[in-house]
């Protein structure tokens, strides 16, 4: 398997485990992009796996959603 096909699997999976706890709090993806201070099509990018999101961004998310950072491997 190709490095950036693994990459990319990684992205995808974190973004829907992000999305999933956002949801089951209730919040909204614009509520999320604003209180970590991007735009809202950049957030959504995360969430679909189409941006490569970095350990500053994840933990402001992470943050906002009150939980840790290791959310990703649970």
């Amino acid at each position: 398997m190709k490095m950036d096909m693994i990459v990319n699997k990684d992205r995808i999976k974190i973004g829907h485990k992000i999305r999933s706890i956002r949801e089951k709090q209730g919040y909204s993806a614009s509520r999320i992009a604003e209180a970590i201070g991007i735009r809202e099509s950049s957030y959504n990018r995360i969430e679909e796996g189409k941006f490569s999101v970095g350990i500053d961004i994840l933990s402001r998310i992470a943050e906002v959603l009150g939980c840790e950072i290791d959310f990703i491997e649970r």
